[in-house]
């Protein structure tokens, strides 16, 4: 009968700790304690589970759960599983809690790299503008080239001409046949 009564003894020292740790589980949850036992309905633990769960997802504290400054406790078994939750959170949804010494560092990074490609992306349209203008100067320098040869090529093809009009008017065959020509038309 010993073994019996220390069984129970046992069972029911378990079935109390159970009962603390469910009801500071949904303290917990809830965000408050609740006073009358009526009071806490499943309606207002969802809810108040949810505030808690979108506290933790976006940092930000419930506005209806705003509480009376304490003094602080020791780290228990339920912060530690709230830190736990709260990594495994900002591990899943890549979100992270950081301090403004990371974020001003973080800052800092971004505007040192953002200098280097800014300066890195002007370089490269300097480079884009210079290599235009060498290509215009190019092709202007082209254009002018064969404007210069076709003048060329039409001085001569005057030269030319005027070279067969002096030997034309010196050769008297040429002069007699263009006097005919000239004849036949009227004929």
């Amino acid at each position: 009968m010993n073994d019996d009564s220390l069984i129970g003894e046992v069972t029911s020292g378990i079935a109390g700790e159970f009962s603390k740790f469910g009801k500071s589980v949904t303290s917990q949850i809830t965000g408050s304690t609740p006073k009358n036992p009526a009071d806490a309905t499943a309606v207002k633990q969802v809810t108040g589970f949810g505030k808690a769960i979108t506290g933790q997802l976006f940092g930000s504290k419930p506005e209806s759960t705003q509480k009376a400054k304490s003094i602080p406790q020791p780290a228990s078994f339920l912060d530690e599983l709230k830190k736990m939750g709260r990594s495994v959170t900002a591990q899943v949804s890549g979100a992270e809690d950081l301090t403004g010494e990371q974020v001003s560092e973080m800052a800092k990074k971004d505007e040192e790299f953002s200098k280097q490609e800014a300066d890195a992306l002007k370089a490269r349209i300097a480079k884009i503008y210079e290599e235009y203008r060498a290509k215009k100067k190019q092709m202007d320098e082209e254009i002018k080239s064969k404007l210069a040869q076709e003048e060329q090529h039409q001085k001569e093809g005057e030269v030319l001409m005027q070279k067969n009009e002096e030997v034309s008017l010196n050769n008297p065959a040429i002069a007699k046949t263009r006097a005919e020509i000239k004849n036949y038309g009227a004929e």
